[in-house]
């Protein structure tokens, strides 16, 4: 078994209500309307898994440098974080659906994914259905929210994989979603693709668990992210 948590759409739900419940009323779904609404999209990592605290993840990271950077204030509310520890694309997905469906109304979205799909043993093609039904349903929902998405780091570079002994985790397959994330962003016109599959990884880049990104490499994610967020915002860092 590679996953220690096959996350449940009960779950997944559960999670919305835990921690929606400190953004208060019933403007917690959207903000304010001067607010941009940042919905970010992932697995552990999103949660800040990695991080010490976790709450200097590389989400929350970005929401502070766009707090500073934006006139406007960054509204991250809890239902707005669409992340689920040891999460397929799949499961995000019905995640995302319930979070639309309660009103979420983005601003600007983050997506970071694959990793676990790539764990997991799933086929390129899968995931990349499952990207395009996620594409799809946020530009239905926010045809005009900024939609910033990374690759896949090299799996193959961290110390829970270095040894070789996964067979899903391979180069090529990690090649394959990438390809498929870099085809989907240019289909649906996306901003240029986060690149954190060139990123050197080295021992300050990985947690102590050997898998999840540290303080350091939360950081560096943040970053990359900025990069393309800002310059689409229109702002120099």
């Amino acid at each position: 078994m590679k996953s220690l948590l096959k996350p449940s759409l009960f779950t997944a739900i559960a999670i919305i209500a835990l921690i929606s419940g400190g953004c208060g009323g019933e403007d917690f779904l959207v903000g304010d309307e001067d607010d941009i609404t940042y919905l970010a999209i992932g697995a552990s990592d999103a949660l800040g898994v990695g991080a010490i605290p976790e709450d200097e993840g590389y989400v929350f990271r970005i929401e502070d440098e766009l707090d500073e950077e934006l006139e406007e204030d960054v509204e991250l509310c809890g239902l707005c974080l669409v992340a689920l520890p040891a999460a397929e694309l799949d499961q995000i997905k019905d995640l995302l659906d319930v979070a639309l469906d309660a009103g979420v109304d983005p601003d600007l979205v983050t997506i970071l994914v694959g990793a676990n799909d790539i764990l997991e043993g799933v086929e390129p093609e899968d995931f990349g259905s499952d990207l395009r039904d996620v594409l799809n349903r946020l530009l239905d929902e926010a045809p005009d929210a900024i939609i910033v998405i990374g690759n896949v780091p090299d799996l193959t570079q961290i110390p829970r994989f270095m040894d070789g002994s996964d067979e899903d985790v391979t180069l090529e397959r990690i090649t394959a979603f990438n390809e498929v994330i870099e085809n989907l962003a240019q289909e649906f016109n996306l901003p240029p693709v986060v690149d954190l599959f060139s990123v050197m990884i080295t021992d300050d880049f990985v947690a102590d668990d050997g898998f999840h990104p540290s303080d350091e490499g939360h950081q560096i994610i943040a970053e990359l992210f900025l990069e393309v967020i800002l310059s689409e915002f229109g702002v120099v860092p």
